[in-house]
């Protein structure tokens, strides 16, 4: 009897030892669980983080992305005005040209006036 009780205490004695190894398995893996934990929530936070300066990355895409469309707009106006600037500057060369020639005949015809004799100027025959 003693010998089986020897031997149930043995036994009884590795089954203590292999529940306490469980025990001291299911305490690391809670440490371990618990480190998880922590690092996901830390993970989680750097998520939330970086998430947000993308959200500001892209309104800030999205303003100057506009702000270049209002660009180009006002660039398209500004060459639309220099090409009727320009084609406005150019009639007013021509007028002034064609003022100029008209100007100048009349000065030819002042000048025959001027240089005609007393019976021309009367007769009103210029050359």
């Amino acid at each position: 009897i003693i010998e089986v009780l020897k031997k149930k205490n043995e036994d009884n004695s590795n089954k203590s030892e292999e529940f306490n190894d469980l025990n001291e398995l299911v305490k690391k893996w809670r440490d371990q669980s618990d480190l998880l934990k922590k690092e996901n929530e830390r993970l989680n936070e750097e998520n939330r983080r970086l998430n947000s300066k993308i959200e500001k990355y892209a309104d800030d895409f999205k303003d100057l992305n506009d702000k270049q469309l209002q660009l180009n707009n006002q660039q398209q106006q500004l060459q639309a005005r220099i090409i009727e600037q320009t084609k406005e500057l150019k009639n007013s060369q021509e007028k002034l040209i064609e003022a100029t020639q008209n100007s100048s005949k009349l000065e030819k015809k002042v000048e025959r006036v001027e240089n005609a004799s007393f019976w021309q100027r009367l007769t009103g025959h210029f050359e």
